[in-house]
């Protein structure tokens, strides 16, 4: 028997096991290093260290949220970069702390996080969820990662912002997912249709060129990654599975047809 330390006691605590749709009756779990080792319906003999009881209360699977954003920490994405990175990780992490407190075991960060955040999760510098992340997401000129005013003249110096980066071109899409990639990115996201929070691009436009949406696909598959999708609107959904992305963000405005599509295609 393993030393009391390492145990814990559940009593009288209803379990939803996320396959079944109810909960079940009260019940007593015996945890041991972290892991569920008994479960019973009666009380486990023996003398623990550590007993809860949890009557009138019930556990569950931890939940997995698949889109996060941990530097998302204002809806006005313009102020974001207005804010120094020092402010992003403390923000971030708050974030990451707060998602676990709510019973999150695993976020997908799909726009922002980085390497830094990951790592200060794994070094134990704050308490988070396991992270999965994609770095920036990729958006063309113009596009729904694009924050620059109207107003704003071009230059040639590139456009990064906090959460996304603009590049266009076959060969200029490649080398940014190949960028994230290196970073540890664990996916690719790319902006494939307009949206809500941005000045430039209505919902309805399609972004990204077939070839280009091709090319990052290749990169990532040959990485052993995989791509994400902003899209809304059955055009940019369709383009998308047909390009092989294999992950649909938001997809508010699927249709039946499409969305056979996309489970056709394994997306």
């Amino acid at each position: 028997m393993k030393d009391s330390v390492s145990q814990l006691y559940l009593k009288n605590v209803r379990i939803f096991n996320g396959q079944d749709n109810h909960v079940s009756d009260p019940s007593h779990v015996l945890v041991e290093d972290s892991r569920f080792v008994t479960i019973s319906s009666t009380q486990i003999a023996g003398n623990f260290a550590h007993e809860i009881d949890l009557s009138g209360k019930f556990i569950m699977p931890g939940l997995i949220d698949a889109h996060f954003h941990a530097y998302a920490s204002d809806l006005d994405f313009a102020k974001l970069d207005l804010l120094p990175a020092t402010y992003h990780s403390l923000k971030g992490s708050s974030l990451l702390t707060a998602a676990l407190l709510r019973g999150f075991r695993t976020v997908r960060d799909v726009g922002g996080a980085d390497y830094g955040l990951w790592r200060g999760l794994e070094d134990g510098l704050f308490q988070g969820p396991r992270l999965l992340y994609g770095g920036r997401a990729l958006s063309q000129t113009g596009g729904h990662g694009d924050n620059r005013v109207p107003s704003l003249e071009p230059c040639a110096c590139g456009t990064t912002s906090r959460l996304t980066r603009v590049v266009d071109g076959v060969d200029n899409i490649r080398a940014a997912a190949r960028e994230e990639l290196r970073r540890g990115a664990s996916h690719i996201k790319v902006f494939v249709s307009g949206g809500i929070s941005s000045p430039s691009d209505p919902v309805w436009s399609l972004q990204y060129s077939d070839e280009e949406l091709e090319a990052v696909v290749d990169e990532a598959v040959r990485r052993r990654a995989y791509v994400v999708a902003h899209a809304y609107t059955p055009e940019a959904i369709e383009r998308s599975a047909r390009a092989g992305i294999r992950s649909i963000e938001h997809g508010n405005l699927i249709i039946s047809d499409v969305a056979e599509l996309v489970s056709a295609k394994g997306a």
